[in-house]
């Protein structure tokens, strides 16, 4: 009966031990990787993009082809309720700089030029217009190859879009 004892501590040491060695190598393992930040653009499949940082919906896509200040506002109008030409600041915000987590995916305009901006939103052309008047001729439009905001004929359709937002 002593042996059975004997013998009972003894496994019982190696298990104890065994557990012990095991909760040493997991305290010893490296701690688990932060989870990546949530994407800054999010595509649904009623044809819009939400900017997570700024809360604004996006259309998925330009008008798709040359068009007037007039004609760009119009344009959002039609798409329904509470679309509207974005401000000259929204469309500089949704540039992507280089350097910016989703500049590598920055998608090409014309040629070899390139709208930094993400590719979940489709242009054809480098020139959104912006909803706000310069004057009584102009306009303000956003050049997505730098993404400085520039001032224009209102009449102009060479190269401008229509980019709409919802807020």
């Amino acid at each position: 009966m002593i042996a059975r004892n004997m013998l009972y501590q003894m496994v019982a040491t190696l298990v104890l031990a065994a557990v012990g060695s095991l909760a040493s190598a997991q305290s010893d393992a490296p701690p688990a990787a932060d989870p990546p930040p949530p994407a800054r653009f999010e595509a649904f499949t009623d044809g819009t993009v939400r900017d997570h940082q700024t809360g604004l919906i996006w259309a998925n896509k330009d008008n798709g082809g040359d068009i007037d200040w007039a004609g760009a506002k119009s344009h959002c109008q039609l798409l329904g309720s509470g679309w509207e030409l974005p401000t000259a600041d929204e469309l500089v915000g949704i540039y992507l700089p280089d350097g910016s987590t989703d500049a590598a995916s920055a998608q090409d305009c014309i040629g070899k030029l390139t709208c930094k901006l993400t590719p979940l939103i489709s242009v054809t052309g480098l020139t959104p217009w912006a909803q706000e008047a310069n004057g009584p001729t102009e306009a303000w439009y956003v050049y997505l190859s730098d993404g400085q905001k520039y001032s224009y004929d209102a009449n102009d359709t060479e190269g401008r879009r229509a980019l709409c937002v919802r807020r």
